[in-house]
């Protein structure tokens, strides 16, 4: 005798069932190996999205300095700030009264104050000197492979002092730094782009183009004179 054929089985209801029933979960399985190998998709894109608009995702790292996991080294200085007033203390013997204030009543404070002209990861700088005060130098702070901070002081020429051939020129408050070009002007070439404290002797100039004063460096092409100065002993 035979059994029932496929055709009777899949007209019985209870069996319709069961096959439906596999069915979906086989595609349904489908569905979930397909996320979870995705990993791309908008899920991710939501996540990334909450985290830059609440600041919380970790900017990019760009430049040529150690990332902020470096360890810095025992006993130096973490940060511009603290590095700066150690050496207003430590090396100039003053002391250290912060950023300067814009303005004053009553008699100032005796000692050194600081005014910012750049800021980032990688440099500070800032004018050093009495409260109100034009200023005695220059601080150009850097940081450093291992994560910590040093800083370089350059002295302010004394007043009427002016630039000339043969002697040493320091660039001086130009902030992050100064353009050197391949002729004096200001379409020209840009050679290099030098730090604040850079020194080099003067070889040609002055020479008067498009509103600037130039000055030509050895080594280094021709800047402005408006961030140079004659080099201090």
């Amino acid at each position: 005798m035979r059994g029932p054929s496929l055709a009777n089985w899949l007209d019985k209801p209870g069996y319709i069932a069961v096959v439906a029933f596999v069915a979906g979960a086989a595609i349904a399985g489908i569905v979930v190996a397909i996320v979870l190998t995705r990993g791309g998709g908008d899920g991710e894109a939501q996540i990334t999205a909450t985290a830059v608009s609440t600041g919380t995702q970790t900017p990019e790292v760009t430049g040529t300095g150690t990332p902020a996991t470096s360890t810095p080294t025992p006993g130096r200085f973490t940060n511009a700030p603290d590095a700066l007033a150690a050496y207003v203390q430590d090396q100039l013997g003053e002391t250290y009264l912060g950023p300067c204030p814009p303005s004053a009543t009553g008699q100032l404070p005796a000692g050194l104050c600081s005014r910012s002209l750049y800021e980032s990861d990688q440099l500070a700088t800032y004018v050093i000197g009495p409260p109100l005060s034009e200023g005695i130098g220059e601080a150009v702070v850097t940081r450093a492979e291992d994560g910590t901070w040093s800083v370089d002081f350059v002295e302010a020429a004394p007043l009427g002092e002016g630039l000339s051939v043969g002697k040493d020129a320091v660039v001086f408050l130009a902030g992050d730094c100064l353009n050197f070009r391949a002729e004096a002007s200001t379409t020209a070439q840009s050679l290099s782009c030098q730090l604040d404290g850079t020194r080099a002797r003067v070889t040609e100039g002055p020479v008067q183009a498009g509103g600037v004063t130039w000055w030509k460096l050895e080594g280094f092409g021709w800047a402005s004179a408006q961030y140079l100065q004659p080099a201090q002993e």
